[in-house]
């Protein structure tokens, strides 16, 4: 029941009502009964969250930076038998700044219900945005009324780091962790034994989803609850111990716990506060192709710049010093002069800037929510303006790439390390004597290349003799390597004349990737440097 008339100061307690002393509306809860307030709004957050799991029920699979390769991994994890203890294989990070096991068993469990590896990838995405979103209403319902935390969480669930690290990074158990982090909040600032359970669970599913963020996280979160009067909990040490045991033994054993981040795209000022979405993995303004989103937010900036006219000047001053200082460390070590310390680890902790870029506007979105949000209750619609504008500013990033193309449970090949993986393979024509059969193949780089390769396309007969070759850029030259971003998928058509003096019949072919200047093959997963496709037909 709603006491508007009845507000008085309260302290605020790290998830608390706003700044200091800040007032806003009580209301009456009673002990193992969820209000009717809340039975209304939580239906209603889910409901609008629709919006932005929408691509995840677009036919075929979405283009993020990772690719397929979570599918890949789903397969791999399944065929190894569901190990507790596991590292993706088709990953170019590592145990620590790559993903957990826990995503894995969350995509695993949904294939029980006849899902494809795609589909059940998209169900672990899916989970991480509702997480997030009913985690954060949540973290803001113990101080602010339902209108007012559904507003701000879809501030926050629509935001453009929250969509990117699905839908432009891919990153199956960095979303998850992301996901998790409102719910550490909530563990952090418990004090009953169901707390102490929870803050152990919830600590080692973030560990388990991603342990390198989910160690930076806590130690920012904490800040955080300290800074606004509270002595957090930290029964979430617990779980996140186990989480290091988990992950880390089994890597030492395999001598593969350190490994750096493939790729590292610094954020520059103007994309803090930008408003742009894109894919290329640069952050250069004149391209190629728009950078992928490294931003705070507009409209998180903007309550921000809204709250700092809420209350005296010295309770704002103070409620932000902390946050701010946390907020300026986080985007400069995102900034391009950090590049060193991450090459001497913190490449190995975290998958890219991108993820403090994301942390940051996590605290940012937080005490914006907490400072703004008594102003936005009561009449006028404030906060149902909020949330829509927040709807609003997200349509651009709901426009995702797609492609029809099924991965299969493995690529067909992996070159260079896993570099480049060549997904599919597809003869359209007779593979006979005086033919020009088509090969399509699809290429997908899971990190961006500086050289551009030549694709070589041999015809070969049962004893190894050449009837037939190719040698060109993908795409007759109008996809040279160095202009794929990771994870896209390439379509690379390759029409081969057999040579009419050979055999009719009993050809295959063998395909592969060299550089014209050194004339140096790329390496196979396995040694060789050619792949053999035996498409008689």
């Amino acid at each position: 029941m709603l006491h508007s008339a009845e507000k008085r100061s309260v302290q605020h307690d790290g998830c608390g009502p706003g700044i200091g002393t800040e007032t806003g509306p009580q209301v009456e809860t009673h002990p193992g009964r969820v209000p009717a307030s809340n039975r209304a709004a939580l239906p209603a957050l889910l409901i609008l969250c629709a919006f932005a799991l929408a691509p995840l029920g677009y036919p075929g699979y979405f283009q993020p930076h990772s690719g397929f390769a979570p599918v890949y991994s789903l397969y791999a994890w399944e065929a190894a038998g569901r190990p507790l203890a596991w590292s993706p294989p088709y990953s170019q990070t590592g145990p620590l700044n790559g993903d957990g096991a826990l995503p894995y068993f969350l995509a695993g469990a949904s294939r029980y219900a006849g899902l494809d590896g795609p589909a059940a990838v998209k169900v672990g995405f899916g989970l991480s945005l509702l997480l997030g979103a009913t985690g954060f209403y949540l973290v803001l319902r113990r101080s602010l009324t339902p209108a007012v935390s559904l507003a701000l969480a879809l501030v926050w669930a629509y935001s453009p780091m929250v969509l990117g690290a699905v839908y432009v990074r891919g990153a199956l158990g960095g979303s998850l962790a992301l996901g998790l982090l409102p719910w550490l909040i909530l563990t952090m600032t418990g004090r009953r034994v169901i707390g102490a359970i929870a803050g152990v669970l919830i600590g080692l599913a973030m560990g388990v989803s991603h342990l390198g963020f989910s160690l930076v996280a806590a130690l920012v979160v904490g800040a955080m609850v300290v800074a606004r009067g509270r002595r957090p909990a930290l029964w979430f040490l617990g779980g996140l111990a186990a989480a290091v045991v988990w992950t880390v033994v089994p890597a030492l054993r395999q001598g593969s716990l350190y490994s750096l981040a493939p790729f590292l795209q610094f954020a520059y000022p103007y994309q803090l506060v930008a408003y742009h979405w894109g894919y290329a993995v640069h952050s250069l303004p004149w391209g190629p192709g728009v950078p992928a989103p490294l931003t705070l937010g507009v409209l998180p900036l903007g309550l921000v710049a809204a709250s700092l006219t809420v209350g005296p000047g010295a309770e704002r001053r103070r409620a932000w010093l902390i946050p701010a200082a946390l907020i300026i460390a986080l985007v400069l070590l995102a900034t391009p002069p950090a590049e060193p310390l991450w090459r001497l680890g913190l490449g190995a902790i975290l998958e890219g800037p991108w993820q403090l870029i994301a942390l940051a506007t996590f605290v940012l979105v937080w005490v914006m929510s907490l400072s703004i949000g008594p102003r936005l209750a009561g009449p006028g619609h404030r906060a149902a303006a909020v949330g829509l504008l927040a709807l609003i500013l997200a349509i651009p990033a709901l426009d995702v790439p797609v492609t029809a193309v099924a991965p299969a449970a493995t690529p067909l090949a992996s070159f260079d390390g896993g570099r480049i993986l060549l997904v599919r393979a597809e003869l359209h024509g007779p593979l006979r004597h005086g033919a020009t059969p088509h090969l399509r193949l699809y290429w997908q780089a899971t990190q961006p290349l500086t050289r551009d390769y030549t694709v070589f396309v041999h015809v070969l007969d049962a004893d190894g003799r050449k009837w037939g070759q190719r040698d060109s850029w993908p795409a007759d030259g109008d996809a040279p390597t160095s202009t794929w971003r990771p994870g896209e998928l390439v379509t690379d058509d390759h029409p081969v004349y057999v040579d009419v003096e050979g055999p009719r019949e009993g050809y295959r072919i063998a395909l592969g990737l060299y550089d014209l200047e050194t004339g140096e093959r790329l390496p196979l997963a396995d040694g060789t440097t050619a792949l053999e496709l035996r498409l008689d037909r």
